[in-house]
């Protein structure tokens, strides 16, 4: 924390020459020692320190700085950890920047005003989602209500600013949607989805690239970096008398077309050379960025800092990699997890490696570093790009347009995790992907949850089509309806004639429409169809334990249906003979019969129809009215 004496002199500072007087020398915490005046401010990075370049001016200059050094020690608001600290810092950055290019240069920070603060609000409004601006007003309410205080007069904002603004509760309502939208799965989805089916055709093309074609590419691609030391005319050349000489390829077609035709010519004219090996670099390392990332669950921060050619530990079944989480660790040099990856996971990190050290000539060093065809680079965002664009190389070599990022790859493999396995799923999803929280895991698989719903929503729909063609069928022939759904429909009686085709019509125009707007399920049970209002819980106590508000992955299970006593059953004739066939119902034999009524307490409780089970009584019903 800032020391007291400082924090005193702050308020009582008057002007910007006071405060730079006051602070001189005094560094931003896990900064690099970077000193409060500095231009450029070293921010943690996942590994090491990124650079940002302090842009804004005048007052909005000296404020960031000092909220920035405020923030940092913990005087306003939560200290942001580790990468944490980048983030607010350029989001801080980002606010104050667009707010002088509305204002201009103003003598006091108060000097804001609503009508300032409306525009930036509607401006951003085009650039970014409720979600981002949201959180953006909050940085201002925690400038007002914490720093404030802590702040000389004239870098104070007006303590209305906010509060005052008329679109700042639009903003947060349409937020709040959102958020909801986005933890039941349903907002946004086709920004964090990929879908599934092209994502497992990228998976088994990079698998293959890797198991297959590798080490043609890997033999090639020294001899491509050191042609890169060459002019254009000589690098040529010696690619073209190195791959004459070299051992021949065995199993990628280009390289093996390439070498060719340079030992069936006497000169490299007329060939294209460098583009084929160019490509099929860039195509593995995509390939094993993919792979890297999508078995390993990392954050693509996470997985480009992670040193070259890592410690495997062996154990009986798996691969186990240790690795560091930064961005949700309590401390700010991170957490170590050891989880297991399969074989292809550990063949896409070591071949990375090597193409990395085959680039710089190091042994050590981050396994994301530069690329093959340019110069080196240490900058970790330009890392973080190099995979993302790395992916997308991979993706247009294979014909694929639109590209996973490597989020969506966090977000495929969580899904893959619950869906495979049993009981303890969501827990391993949650160790996968280095969450300390079970939430987070749960909003991840959120997103996959409308996959489900909409397959679910189709077959209930298929169904339901299905089942009520049988049930109008029924009406249709003229025959009656049993069960206590079954006569509620008919009234217990039966339709003839044109009046039984246009009530089947509209009855089964009806089923479907309801089971298309969610109001009512239409289930096959073993021994009849039950039709639930869905709009009341109460109608389905036999589907006890089944949210239907809450999806959760799974149907109603008719197993759990009790047809003789439901509410919803309705029972056809054919699935009446089916009870009397499968002998589900036996008959008391006639003698006992005659000894039951002869009992008073039997006769005085109604006989032996009161002794009926359901569907005894409903098969009775059948018999009678067919008159057996």
């Amino acid at each position: 924390m800032l020391n007291s004496n400082i924090r005193e002199e702050l308020l009582k500072c008057n002007n910007k020459q006071d405060i730079y007087k006051l602070l001189e020398g005094v560094t931003y915490p896990k900064t690099n020692q970077t000193s409060f005046s500095e231009e450029i401010i070293q921010l943690p990075a996942s590994s090491g320190y990124s650079n940002m370049n302090v842009k804004t001016q005048g007052l909005y200059d000296l404020s960031f700085r000092v909220l920035l050094l405020l923030k940092f020690n913990g005087h306003v608001g939560l200290t942001p950890q580790n990468t944490g600290k980048s983030s607010y810092a350029n989001n801080l950055h980002r606010l104050l920047a667009r707010l002088y290019e509305i204002t201009g240069q103003i003598k006091r920070m108060d000097d804001i005003n609503n009508a300032h603060l409306e525009k930036y609000l509607s401006l951003r409004s085009d650039e970014v989602s409720p979600t981002t601006l949201s959180s953006e007003i909050y940085m201002l309410e925690e400038w007002i209500t914490e720093a404030n205080p802590k702040l000389p007069y004239f870098l104070r904002l007006d303590e209305s600013l906010v509060s005052s603004t008329s679109l700042v509760n639009t903003i947060r309502e349409n937020a709040a949607i959102l958020d909801r939208q986005y933890r039941s799965g349903v907002g946004g989805v086709e920004k964090r989805l990929y879908p599934l089916d092209e994502m497992k055709s990228i998976v088994y093309e990079a698998i293959n690239l890797i198991e297959e074609v590798s080490e043609d590419i890997l033999n090639i691609a020294p001899i491509y970096v050191q042609s890169l030391q060459l002019t254009e005319a000589r690098s040529r050349i010696y690619i073209y008398r190195s791959l004459k000489s070299m051992q021949a390829f065995k199993s990628h077609p280009q390289l093996i077309k390439l070498q060719n035709e340079c030992k069936t010519t006497t000169n490299s004219k007329g060939i294209t050379i460098k583009e084929p090996i160019l490509q099929s670099i860039k195509s593995l390392e995509g390939a094993c960025v993919l792979i890297g990332i999508i078995m390993t669950g990392m954050r693509v921060s996470e997985f480009t800092t992670l040193p070259r050619f890592p410690n495997f530990r062996q154990d009986e079944q798996y691969h186990l990699l240790t690795r560091l989480i930064t961005k949700t660790a309590s401390s700010e040099d991170g957490e170590e997890l050891e989880m297991p990856i399969p074989k292809i996971g550990k063949s896409a990190i070591e071949i990375l490696s090597k193409l990395v050290r085959i680039i710089d000539g190091q042994d050590e060093g981050n396994l994301i570093r530069s690329s093959i065809d340019t110069v080196h680079v240490e900058d970790v965002k330009s890392a973080s790009s190099r995979c993302v664009n790395s992916i997308k190389n991979f993706c247009k070599y294979i014909g694929i347009k639109k590209n996973p990022t490597p989020h969506q790859l966090r977000h495929t493999m969580a899904f893959i995790i619950v869906y495979l396995s049993k009981g303890s799923g969501l827990e391993l999803a949650r160790l996968f992907l280095g969450h300390t929280s079970i939430t987070m895991t749960l909003r991840y698989l959120g997103h996959y949850n409308h996959l489900y719903q909409t397959a679910i929503k189709e077959l209930e729909e298929d169904d339901a089509k299905l089942l009520a063609t049988v049930i109008s069928d029924e009406i249709r022939g003229g025959n009656k309806l049993y069960g206590k759904k079954g006569e509620y429909i008919t009234q217990e009686g039966v339709f003839m004639g044109s009046y039984a085709e246009e009530f089947g019509d509209l009855l089964e125009l009806s089923i479907v429409g309801l089971v298309k707007q969610g109001k009512i399920a239409i289930l096959q049970t073993p021994v009849c169809i039950c039709i639930h209002d869905l709009s009341n819980p109460k109608a389905m106590n036999c589907q006890r334990g089944f949210d239907i508000a809450d999806f959760t992955g799974e149907r109603p299970l008719t197993a759990r249906c009790e047809p003789g006593d439901c509410n919803n059953a309705v029972f056809t004739i054919s699935d009446i003979q089916k009870l009397q066939q499968d002998q589900l119902v036996e008959e008391i034999p006639e003698e006992f019969k005659a000894r039951l009524m002869r009992n008073m307490y039997v006769v005085n409780d109604g006989g032996l129809e009161e002794m009926m089970t359901p569907l005894e009584k409903i098969i009775k019903s059948y018999e009678m009215d067919i008159g057996a």
